[in-house]
């Protein structure tokens, strides 16, 4: 359930909602680089998008899409709530950013890799401007709960 305030939502209200995944992309970028003083360095960035349609659409929108990329320490965002990602796009579809531990990646990329990922539930700031961040994002083998069959 939404909260109202009297202008409208809150910052710091949540919005929650159910995902099905219907496809993803993966793609790797390796680089090597020489710097001053004849440093070398290698450098290596690996990304995940997953697709699908939430259950409930926001703003007339009910398809996603969400890059995933992983860092050694993900930052916490210290904007209005503490997040994990944000969603820099709301239409045509939800476009999220998530940075995950190396370890979270692993787990969705085996997840994908073994034809087992089914759902996503994520928890995010009421759009505004296109913009919003998240709260907290889940990935499962499970389908999603629909709120109809509880």
């Amino acid at each position: 359930m939404i909260k109202k305030v009297q202008r409208g939502l809150s910052q710091s209200t949540l919005l929650t909602r159910e995902g099905i995944i219907t496809g993803w992309r993966a793609s790797l970028h390796v680089l090597a680089e020489r710097h001053r003083g004849g440093l070398r360095e290698r450098k290596g960035s690996a990304w995940l998008v997953l697709e699908g349609e939430l259950t409930e659409p926001v703003s007339g929108v009910s398809g996603f899409s969400i890059h995933m990329f992983p860092v050694t320490e993900p930052f916490v965002g210290q904007a209005q709530i503490p997040s994990v990602g944000s969603f820099i796009r709301v239409k045509p579809v939800m476009d999220g950013v998530v940075e995950l531990s190396d370890r979270e990646f692993d787990f969705v990329v085996t997840l994908v890799a073994s034809g087992r990922i089914a759902s996503c539930s994520v928890a995010f700031q009421p759009p505004r401007y296109g913009r919003a961040l998240i709260a907290s994002i889940g990935f499962s083998s499970d389908p999603p709960t629909l709120d109809d069959e509880a």
